[in-house]
């Protein structure tokens, strides 16, 4: 199994000033392409934050319990109970985005976004955090 971003595309910058919701949290619009990809992009948060790591290590993360539980039940399970699993994985790595289980922005950086949510901005990032099987 892979969870990450899985697909590279070029990533869009946040246009100043305007808003939308996304997974329950308020996030730039995303804008222009910047000329950098998603990839490059996970890779620098990666190395800051360790995004693809801790999860795993968070003691209180219920969605790793889950996934255990879902994949020891996963033999001859249907499509859907391997999209289940799918879905847990990629909980693992975004739940605690969304808990902010990595701290705040800096000052500067929020006065620059408009809000305090580290790891998102435009929500082109946590969307793309996927998970798929590998054969």
């Amino acid at each position: 199994m892979e969870v990450g971003i899985l697909e590279d595309e070029p990533k869009r910058g946040a246009v100043s000033g305007r808003f939308k919701t996304y997974a329950g949290q308020q996030l730039a619009v995303t804008g222009k392409p910047t000329g950098e990809s998603l990839v490059d992009v996970a890779e620098r948060l990666d190395k800051q934050f360790h995004w693809l790591e801790r999860p795993f290590r968070i003691p209180e993360n219920q969605d790793v319990q889950q996934v255990v539980v879902d994949i020891a039940k996963s033999i001859n399970m249907n499509h859907a109970g391997k999209r289940r699993v799918l879905n847990g994985v990629q909980a693992i790595i975004r739940n605690p985005i969304l808990a902010n289980y990595y701290g705040g922005n800096s000052a500067r950086t929020v006065k620059i976004k408009g809000f305090d949510k580290l790891l998102m901005w435009t929500g082109q990032f946590f969307q793309n955090i996927k998970a798929r099987y590998v054969s």
